[in-house]
């Protein structure tokens, strides 16, 4: 039987664009204890497809060569994250409040707000 298990470390965004209205998010996690990462773009409209596809990412990060074999349990892979549904909640929560920011600069009119709220989103991590 062969087993991965990913542990999701940190989310980061690395970029924000305004006029896109994207995020430009890296997370790191480890893969039986081999530190990785993977580098996605997302539009700022659905916290839960962006915590689904991370999540979908991370899983099928790696391709899985099955071989034919007599033995039954060598044909089994079993692929998961650590403590998977506390995970998605905490990502859930950290992108809901994410992206409520991100709306709440449409009503923003004092500049100097706007810029440090920018800036402020610009700098957001969630460590797991």
């Amino acid at each position: 039987m062969n087993k991965t298990v990913y542990q999701i470390k940190e989310i980061v965004v690395k970029d924000y664009s305004r006029k896109e209205s994207r995020l430009l998010l890296t997370a790191k996690f480890t893969k039986n204890d081999v530190l990785d990462e993977i580098t996605q773009s997302y539009e700022t409209t659905n916290p839960a497809g962006v915590v689904n596809d991370i999540i979908l990412k991370i899983k099928s990060k790696d391709k899985i060569i099955v071989e034919d074999s007599d033995d039954i349990l060598n044909n089994i892979y079993i692929t998961r994250i650590e403590n998977e549904d506390e995970i998605e909640e905490r990502m859930l929560a950290f992108f809901s409040k994410l992206f409520d920011k991100i709306r709440s600069l449409r009503h923003e009119t004092v500049a100097g707000r706007y810029l440090n709220t920018i800036d402020d989103i610009k700098h957001q991590k969630l460590v797991l």
